[in-house]
């Protein structure tokens, strides 16, 4: 795995600078991830030495541009997941949207699975609209015959399958004498059983391939028991039993299987708990971090666990929940 240096961020500088005229602009898009900023400050300072400019001088209209720079072309070697091909369930907004956008920006190539066409073509243009490519393809992950066409469409389209990222969900919440055999069905079905039917479709074509990602999502519900919401901790809970064996039995298959589990993430599953006039800010403050998450506090690991710098992590999970279960605490205990 590469990737870019200091030296060569100012290297890239000086020569675009190099091109510069007064009167000219610079127009930088494409993702470069946590060097952005870094070249940005390297590109004003290298303008500012040619020109013998203050920096507000550079960043003013005075230097209006006409020509355009894609920064792609350059750092493309160094995307994480360049020409990957990734499967995200349930793509199209909350947490599977942001997963969808952050590999993308890494060089993925995106299969949108999602109920709601209309929420992942939204995601899928606007990963289109970033020189990217996706597709979206209609999938109820409770169905096998559903999961086996979402394989076949990704297979159709871009010829393998690298990554798959079990992320479709769904809640009920209602005490345990209100819950009925229908809302137990419902959440097994997708929040497990979707995980292993999805699995089972792609595994096949990582084997083929030679190699494979595939990141199931538990949440802070696998490790404990939650008020009203006995059917989805029991598919949480699952969950982590069924991505423990699954690594077992792709041993030696090249294939690691792992779990995200989210704690408080403000998404549109969370939203009338995040907005609580009562509740909602004091929850996020629970946290020792302090606060709500937020869907791109789990798309960078879940990079992470797509990229070859996890090829020694399987059977695992990932607890990304602003510390809480790490330190649960009572209101007053600690000052944030």
């Amino acid at each position: 795995m590469e990737f870019i240096s200091i030296k060569q961020l100012q290297s890239l500088s000086k020569k675009i600078s190099k091109k510069v005229k007064v009167g000219d602009s610079i127009y930088l898009y494409g993702e470069i991830g946590a060097g952005k900023t870094t070249f940005s400050r390297f590109l004003i300072q290298s303008l500012q030495q040619k020109f013998k400019a203050k920096k507000e001088e550079v960043v003013s209209p005075t230097y209006n541009i006409v020509q355009y720079y894609n920064i792609n072309k350059t750092i493309n070697n160094y995307m994480k997941l360049k020409n990957r091909i990734a499967i995200i369930t349930g793509g199209g907004k909350g947490i599977g949207a942001e997963i969808c956008l952050r590999l993308a920006s890494e060089g993925a190539k995106i299969v949108i699975a999602e109920m709601d066409i209309e929420n992942g073509e939204k995601i899928s243009k606007k990963i289109q609209d970033n020189n990217g490519e996706a597709i979206v393809v209609e999938t109820n992950v409770a169905e096998e015959d559903s999961a086996n066409n979402m394989a076949d469409a990704a297979i159709k389209k871009f010829g393998k399958i690298d990554i798959l990222i079990n992320n479709a969900g769904i809640r009920h919440i209602n005490n345990i004498l209100d819950h009925t055999k229908q809302q137990w069905d419902d959440m097994i079905s997708v929040n497990l059983t979707g995980p292993y039917l999805c699995c089972k479709s792609v595994i096949p074509h990582m084997i083929k391939n030679g190699k494979g990602k595939i990141i199931n999502f538990g949440s802070i519900a696998s490790f404990m028991g939650r008020p009203d919401r006995v059917a989805y901790v029991a598919a949480k809970s699952g969950i982590l039993g069924l991505t423990r064996a699954l690594a077992v039995d792709l041993t030696g298959k090249n294939i690691n299987v792992n779990t995200i589990c989210p704690g408080l993430i403000s998404t549109p599953f969370n939203q009338k708990f995040a907005e609580d006039p009562t509740n909602g800010e004091a929850w996020g403050k629970e946290t020792i971090v302090g606060r709500w998450g937020l869907p791109s506090d789990i798309s960078g690991a879940a990079v992470f666990l797509s990229s070859d710098d996890a090829d020694f992590i399987n059977g695992s999970e990932i607890k990304i929940d602003g510390g809480w279960l790490a330190a649960k605490t009572r209101k007053g205990e600690i000052s944030n």
